[in-house]
């Protein structure tokens, strides 16, 4: 069986290598996916894939007291998290052709700070954080003007949580910059509304260097497999405690739905069960 189930527990991805965006204004990337890559599909392995937890909505300690901006009552605004490679934004691109929601995706193309940062992390890693912030908020005030059902392509809580504070506890980023960057992140995250889910992707590390040595990323190649598996750590730490919004979480190495049609179809099923209840745990199908 592919299973869907939901974790109940109650709270609470940097160093710049993001999956590319487009590179446009944030209006003008609204509507244009990125390109279907196939290095995103999964190598078959034995046993189910899990579609998982739902946990309940709560609040982080840093939303308390929040001018959350006013979005669209009732809307739907889905955000995919998880680990490079993963297969975030074909995920996304999916959702936006199958369910005709408005897709919004991770900007890398035009980071002005990007080529630097990877000759020199500790001068230059601040800096590209601050960039990813800034395009980060206003890509949330974008999505908050939306009509249309939204799914996006990582979170600004993400960049915080699983990238800058990987960031410091390598120290390339100083207390001192650490401290700046929380401050501005807790006062900018105030005036945003969480997303109404969370669809975290995993996957084993093998399985992500294989599929990031598919992808036409240089930069990307030089990723140790042990960074990987740092991530993967404070992905699971992080949204161990996320009560923001719900957190469906779907495994994928065995879940090629990029280029199997079944394994599509089941995943846009659960994504559709879930946006309309959040409670149920009943099992579906596995792909035929």
């Amino acid at each position: 069986m592919l299973v869907g189930y939901l974790r109940g527990r109650p709270l609470s991805e940097g160093t710049g290598n993001r999956e590319q965006g487009t590179g446009q204004s944030v209006k003008e990337r609204c509507g244009r996916p990125p390109f279907f890559k196939k290095s995103v599909g999964f190598k078959k392995s034995v046993g189910a894939p899990r579609v998982g937890a739902l946990r309940q909505r709560g609040s982080l300690k840093y939303m308390r007291g929040s001018a959350m901006s006013a979005e669209k009552p009732g809307r739907q605004h889905i955000t995919v998290a998880g680990n490079i490679g993963v297969g975030k934004s074909t995920l996304v691109r999916l959702l936006a052709e199958e369910l005709g929601w408005q897709p919004y995706y991770e900007i890398a193309e035009d980071h002005p700070y990007l080529n630097d940062y990877y000759g020199d992390r500790e001068r230059w890693g601040f800096h590209s954080q601050i960039w990813f912030l800034a395009e980060r908020h206003e890509q949330h005030q974008a999505i908050a003007e939306e009509d249309r059902p939204v799914c996006q392509d990582r979170s600004i809580y993400e960049d915080y949580e699983v990238f800058v504070k990987g960031l410091r506890e390598q120290n390339i980023l100083s207390e001192r910059d650490f401290r700046t960057y929380q401050k501005l992140f807790f006062t900018l995250v105030r005036g945003i509304r969480p997303p109404t889910l969370m669809i975290y992707l995993r996957a084993s590390v093998p399985a992500l260097v294989e599929r990031i040595s598919g992808r036409a990323r240089g930069y990307e190649q030089a990723i140790p497999p042990a960074y990987l598996h740092s991530l993967e750590q404070r992905y699971d730490a992080w949204l161990g405690s996320f009560t923001l919004c719900p957190v469906l979480t779907i495994e994928t190495d065995s879940l090629d739905f990029a280029n199997d049609s079944a394994a599509r179809r089941a995943v846009l099923a659960r994504v559709r069960q879930v946006s309309t209840d959040d409670t149920d745990v009943r099992p579906i199908p596995r792909p035929a």
